[in-house]
């Protein structure tokens, strides 16, 4: 009568039981794929949001730089300005030849100075000398400045309502005054700066009257340059080193990420490895002693559970100790491997196989009663007794005695195994090479 199982299993070892219950409790078996994604998703996140930050800050440091730099140019300007009012105003102003396009001044009493060669020369006082370079430096497209005070002699150097209140920043004691506008497509980025002019001792044949002493602020140079292509430029270097450094970050974030799933999988192969060291029997290959009453104790619970028979089989090797003595231990360690190799191929594949001690091992055999148990240890000893001494290259027959014993009402592992080796034992005694079952 053939010998089934009500449940399907593949061959080999049943995965379920205490050791995968303990398996899947562990910290790494216990996070499979949902934890790595989570995993996955938190160090994305949180490298993003790095990244995102750090973006912000190189962006808002790069602007400082840009800033400074176009202040910078901006201040040079002035410095460069003042040099040359001041030169003016030490010499006392410069003549030029007055022609149809040089003017007098008409602001300044008496410009005008008759030579002996009929021509007329004009004088050109500081503030006019600093308003027809800024004209001529405005229609080549330099730049743009021009001299501000809020009781100007000229009225064109009047304030507008940015250079009122950079004036009036002077009068509080700013060194500096400053504003970036950007108009976006309605016109240029521009930057107005503005730095006070002081009174000196050149400066009072024109503003004595107006009350000014040597110090005192009259006024200011309003600088006006046009930012835009500096706020191109940095925007464009600021696109494309934001694009290598996100492409260089998602480089970096897919290694890291490659590197610990990598890592992972080599935890849980190695913690595969431990686990089977530590369930497997070094020498066989079958389970252990521990793994095996623990595989036992699994199908005993099933068993009571479900009300189908489970039975075990004891079965030891016949002599086995004149084979050591004969041979040598590697020999009789060659026939433990061969035996164990014998008995897994002979049972069904959901059977156990395990090594119980030395010389002997022990058959769990799921879903099978007394009869049917009995049939498989016997096929069991048959294979054994034709195989096992030409595949371990033996003269002798090696045979092997069983016990067989299957489950009763109040049984546990102790006792089900103690009627099995008991079985065992009286095989021994009526003469080895056989099957016996409990009484």
């Amino acid at each position: 009568m053939p010998l089934q199982h009500p449940r399907t299993h593949m061959r080999g070892q049943d995965k379920s039981g205490p050791q995968a219950e303990q398996r899947s409790a562990s910290p790494i078996w216990s996070r499979p794929w949902g934890s790595y994604a989570a995993f996955v998703g938190f160090t994305t996140f949180t490298f993003a949001a790095f990244i995102a930050v750090l973006f912000i800050w190189i962006h808002r440091e790069s602007q400082n730089q840009m800033r400074e730099l176009v202040l910078a140019q901006a201040r040079s300007l002035f410095e460069s300005i003042l040099v040359a009012r001041h030169w003016n105003a030490n010499l006392g102003g410069v003549y030029a030849v007055k022609t149809d396009e040089v003017q007098s001044n008409p602001y300044l009493d008496h410009p005008d100075v008759a030579t002996v060669d009929g021509r007329t020369l004009t004088l050109k006082n500081p503030a006019l000398m600093v308003v027809e370079i800024s004209e001529y430096s405005r229609q080549e497209r330099l730049f743009s400045y021009r001299m501000v005070s809020d009781r100007p002699l000229n009225p064109r150097n009047g304030p507008d309502e940015l250079e009122r209140v950079g004036l009036e920043a002077f009068r509080a004691g700013d060194a500096e005054f400053w504003r970036m506008e950007d108009l976006g497509p309605a016109g240029p980025a521009v930057l107005h700066y503005m730095a006070p002019l002081r009174i000196d001792a050149g400066c009072l044949s024109c503003h004595a009257k107006q009350g000014y002493k040597v110090g005192d602020i009259n006024g200011a140079i309003s600088v006006r340059l046009d930012i835009t292509g500096a706020l191109a430029r940095h925007d464009q270097w600021f696109r494309q080193a934001a694009t290598a450094a996100a492409a260089a970050s998602m480089l970096l974030l897919a290694l890291v990420l490659l590197y610990f799933r990598r890592l992972r999988r080599q935890i849980a192969q190695a913690q595969d490895r431990c686990e089977l060291l530590a369930n497997t029997d070094v020498l066989t290959g079958v389970p252990n002693r521990r793994q095996l009453m623990a595989r036992l104790e699994e199908e005993l619970a099933r068993a009571m559970r479900t009300g189908q028979p489970l039975a075990c089989a004891l079965m030891d090797v016949d002599h086995f100790k004149r084979v050591n003595d004969t041979h040598g231990h590697q020999k009789g360690d060659t026939v433990l491997k061969a035996l164990a190799r014998i008995a897994r191929e002979t049972v069904r594949g959901y059977d156990v196989v395990g090594r119980f001690g030395g010389e002997e091992f022990l058959l769990v055999l799921p879903g099978t009663d007394s009869e049917h148990a009995m049939e498989l240890a016997e096929r069991v000893r048959l294979a054994v007794q034709d195989r096992l001494a030409t595949e371990t290259s033996l003269l002798n027959v090696v045979t092997i005695s069983l016990g067989v014993a299957t489950l009763r009402p109040g049984d546990n592992v102790e006792s089900l195994v103690k009627r099995a080796d008991d079985a065992l034992y009286r095989a021994k005694e009526k003469g080895r090479n056989r099957v016996e079952r409990e009484e």
